[in-house]
């Protein structure tokens, strides 16, 4: 059933804040002057922002700014329901700047893509709670009340969203701490990489594109240091063979060792040995 109001706000002045369930996908491609919050109740919907394509999907939030050309569109014909949220300009950067200054940057600070945020299961229920409340009350309350409980849907969303900024970042570094710790364990410098992965678990791909957005090393280079480095103290502390500590480090070939370790100290193990030995 299609559940579809009236876009007020281009024939209505007087409306700062609309908001319906769209069940139905607009094909057409369109613009307007206003910001619009589409938020995923269920199932998922194609969305093209600007040539950017995007499937939208259960608990995801996208911003559609004003004077982007958007369209949407059916992801797989089945059914689905997504909160359009309607914000005037200047009541969106009210919004905004009542949270903090700087925050409608922040919501603004990639512009190289969509900006597309997931809601977590939590947040998500507490958000649905709050807009089967708000469209209850909107049919029962004047227009100054509707207005403020749709300022408070918007405003935390904002707020959420905001947050999500400084989460994302946390993450990025708190899984890469985490990660090098785990290469860092004496049970895990024989191993590979993937066999690393695998403990966490992970795949390789994920982890390189971690490191990357952190600008961080490799795993891969990060890793080799850690191997030299613990290299460095079976050498000094003990009497093992080149061989053995090559092959405890998870280097099968010696001279790939010794080359590898050159490079990273200037000297060969053996001579590193030598020089730093506590024997």
């Amino acid at each position: 059933m299609i559940n579809r109001v009236k876009m007020l706000m281009q024939n209505n002045p007087e409306v700062k804040i609309n908001f319906h369930i769209n069940t139905v996908p607009w094909r057409s491609l369109h613009m307007h002057e206003y910001w619009e919050i589409q938020v995923m109740l269920s199932g998922k919907v194609g969305n093209t922002i600007n040539s950017n394509s995007h499937v939208l999907e259960y608990g995801e939030v996208q911003i559609v700014r004003p004077d982007d050309k958007h369209q949407m569109s059916y992801a797989n014909r089945k059914s689905y329901e997504c909160l359009n949220l309607e914000i005037k300009e200047e009541v969106f950067i009210q919004i905004c700047n009542s949270l903090y200054p700087g925050c409608l940057e922040n919501l603004l600070s990639y512009t190289e893509s969509v900006p597309v945020f997931h809601l977590s299961e939590m947040v998500l229920y507490e958000f649905r709670k709050l807009i089967s409340y708000t469209m209850q009350k909107v049919e029962l309350i004047d227009k100054s009340r509707q207005f403020f409980l749709l300022k408070i849907l918007i405003k935390c969303l904002c707020e959420y969203i905001d947050t999500r900024f400084i989460q994302n970042t946390i993450e990025e570094y708190s899984f890469t701490d985490n990660f090098i710790r785990l290469l860092e364990l004496p049970e895990n410098v024989g191993l590979r990489l993937h066999e690393v992965c695998e403990k966490f678990p992970c795949n390789v791909e994920y982890v390189i594109r971690k490191f990357k957005t952190s600008g961080l090393e490799s795993p891969n280079i990060v890793f080799r240091k850690i191997k030299l480095r613990y290299a460095c103290g079976i050498l000094r502390t003990t009497e093992y063979s080149i061989s053995n500590v090559s092959n405890m480090i998870g280097f099968g070939s010696v001279g790939h060792f010794n080359a590898l370790f050159k490079e990273e100290y200037g000297m060969l193990p053996a001579e590193y040995r030598k020089k730093y030995s506590r024997k």
